[in-house]
């Protein structure tokens, strides 16, 4: 017999099919990533804006780490399981003026979900705020964030 025969032989059922799920599950990661595509979203001039912004007189309401902060709410809130509205709307809630939206468009970038092992089907791709609001909102939401920054006078809308 040869060694990888014996090994074969002497290897518990439960480890063998152990092997197999693995090699299984390796297999539809590699595929996931190999065929997952981005919407080809890309971060709009967002510096031209706020620059114009800045122009007519409009002042930050936070510092660029809070925009940071803000950010990563939002990522998290798009990203658990079943988009957290309620996070969401707390953001946009302490926005105070276009110039804020603008910060915080520019703090959120460009976020690309990368499948995991975890997650090997995660194909939702990359965009900007704007990409992921659409994405993860229904349109009674959208709504919803649209009045929110509506009645502070924010133009921006989603």
């Amino acid at each position: 017999m040869t060694p990888t025969g014996k090994f074969l032989a002497d290897t518990p059922r439960w480890a063998k099919g152990l092997v197999v799920a693995a090699v299984i599950g390796g297999v539809v990661y590699v595929i996931a990533k190999a065929t997952k595509k981005g919407n080809g979203t890309s971060l709009p001039d967002v510096q031209g804006d706020i620059k114009e912004l800045q122009k007519k007189g409009q002042v930050a309401s936070y510092s660029k780490g809070q925009y940071d902060l803000f950010a990563n709410k939002l990522k998290q809130a798009f990203y658990s399981y079943g988009t957290d509205e309620a996070a969401v709307y707390s953001v946009f809630g302490q926005m105070n003026n276009d110039l804020d939206i603008a910060e915080l468009i520019k703090s959120f970038g460009i976020w690309k979900v990368e499948g995991s092992i975890w997650r090997p089907f995660d194909t939702r791709g990359d965009g900007d705020l704007s990409a992921w609001m659409t994405s993860e909102l229904d349109s009674d939401e959208i709504k919803q964030v649209n009045t929110l920054l509506a009645n502070k006078g924010i133009k921006y809308q989603f």
